[in-house]
């Protein structure tokens, strides 16, 4: 496993099977976004949905910054969830690496494996309940 897998692996994924991780990474994408990059655009559908491995975005609702998404936190969440779309603007504040899924590939996937499928499902739903805390 690259640096960067092994460490997604044994903190955001450790309670995914070597396996189930191999299959999510294998259809995944690495990608850089510069500073003030748009990732999503509010009212627009999202295709991708996108974890920070390194870096900061903006959540902007009306253009009014209404939070901050930092390393192991996911993008687009919400709209992979509800399959609606996207009810803010995230945009990289600071240079950026990212993992990033297709929604409908990375959903097919999920279908296929009903014990991925709970274990993302939860990691979504985590990142979610701690917004509303806040």
């Amino acid at each position: 496993m690259a640096p960067k897998d092994k460490e997604l692996y044994e903190t955001l994924f450790k309670d995914l099977s070597p396996v189930e991780y191999l299959k999510i990474t294998k259809i995944a994408e690495w990608k850089k976004f510069k500073k003030g990059d748009t990732l999503i655009r509010e009212s627009h559908m999202v295709t991708d949905l996108i974890l920070i491995y390194n870096g900061t975005v903006d959540v902007k609702v009306k253009n009014k910054k209404v939070a901050e998404l930092k390393d192991g936190q996911f993008v687009g969440e919400m709209s992979f969830l509800t399959e609606k779309s996207a009810t803010a603007d995230c945009v990289v504040k600071h240079d950026s690496e990212c993992l990033m899924w297709k929604q409908p590939e990375f959903k097919d996937l999920l279908k296929r494996n009903p014990s991925l499928y709970y274990t993302i499902q939860g990691l979504l739903s985590n990142q979610l309940v701690s917004y509303s805390n806040k």
